[in-house]
């Protein structure tokens, strides 16, 4: 899938729906980091997955990334990660009215489009050159700090564009807030996929 083509279903602008967009820098900055973070992940132990990918690639990114998130969710419970609670301290500075949990969704269907987003070919013409072949591999230290730094610059447009135009006016959040997010039960996964 194409930048174009995962914007375009993120926002169903083939329906010409117009939304007004919100900026949250916190929540795509979240977001992308998650998404990087899958990306690689998954190169780190295979040496692939960042161009075409297969469907069991892409299901295990998306499999990462459901953990990742119930992992950040129970972090926020129990307020023992210190990245976790600062950024939704953040978000909810921009967002008060929305959940956490409706923001963890948020983060995964964005994410999710993110992780289907293939940039290898713009990869290797921009920071490819700048390596020799047999330094591009996933051993190669500053070659994986390269395609690191090329994800997070190419995604972060992609997914503040999507967030920004995903809150609507119309959209009434439920799910628990901020201020009461300790009573949840941090060992109730928001998600549950597994890699097939």
């Amino acid at each position: 899938m194409n930048e174009q083509e995962v914007q375009e279903l993120a926002v169903g602008e083939e329906s010409g729906v117009a939304v007004a967009g919100v900026d949250c820098p916190p929540l795509v900055e979240f977001t992308v980091q998650a998404a990087v973070g899958m990306h690689m992940g998954l190169f780190r132990a295979t040496g692939g997955g960042l161009g075409e990918m297969t469907p069991q690639q892409q299901n295990m990114k998306q499999a990462m990334l459901a953990n990742y998130i119930n992992n950040c969710w129970a972090s926020l419970i129990r307020g023992d990660d210190d990245y976790v609670l600062n950024t939704f301290n953040a978000i909810h500075d921009i967002l008060s009215t929305e959940s956490p949990l409706c923001i963890m969704h948020r983060v995964f269907h964005v994410g999710s489009l993110l992780l289907s987003v293939n940039l290898w070919e713009s990869l290797c013409e921009n920071v490819g050159v700048h390596f020799a072949a047999e330094h591009q591999n996933k051993d190669h230290g500053p070659w994986v700090d390269a395609i690191r730094n090329f994800l997070r610059v190419s995604l972060e447009p992609i997914a503040s564009d999507i967030l920004s135009k995903s809150f609507d006016d119309g959209h009434h959040c439920e799910g628990p807030k901020l201020e009461n997010i300790t009573e949840e039960d941090p060992l109730q996964p928001i998600f549950n996929l597994q890699h097939a």
